[in-house]
């Protein structure tokens, strides 16, 4: 190989310096930090801090793996990290935090509020 055939070769390489597929990467980098934003954002006003911190989590690794140039091979597996982390993780980590305070045994509301309710409330009938 000479030295013109091997210097074209890189340029046609995945790791590529083309414009437009730096271009392109950052555009799709923006556009999913931006609607992490909106669910973070959603998420804290809802007062879900364990799903926020969850999604800014996930959203910094994302940014990490795409920006850092010796994480490349770590690209091809942050979909799957990231949804491991999503659909695994998260309901694990939730189920533990259930478990653990009041809301774990639906005691949402005092005795003395439920026996009012069920006595003052609608009555349904099954037909």
């Amino acid at each position: 190989m000479t030295a013109a055939n091997v210097e074209q070769r890189k340029v046609g390489s995945p790791q590529g310096d083309s414009i437009l597929s730096t271009v392109l990467k950052y555009i799709a980098l923006i556009v999913v930090d931006a609607f992490a934003l909106v669910l973070l954002y959603t998420f804290l006003y809802a007062g879900n801090l364990a799903f926020a911190a969850v999604i800014g989590i996930v959203t910094a690794g994302a940014n990490i793996i795409v920006l850092s140039p010796p994480l490349y091979p770590f690209r091809w597996m942050s979909p799957g990290l990231i949804l491991v982390s999503l659909l695994v993780v998260y309901p694990i980590f939730y189920t533990v935090y259930t478990a653990f305070t009041n809301f774990g045994d639906s005691h949402r509301e005092s005795k003395q509020e439920v026996v009012i309710r069920y006595t003052t409330g609608r009555q349904y009938r099954f037909v």
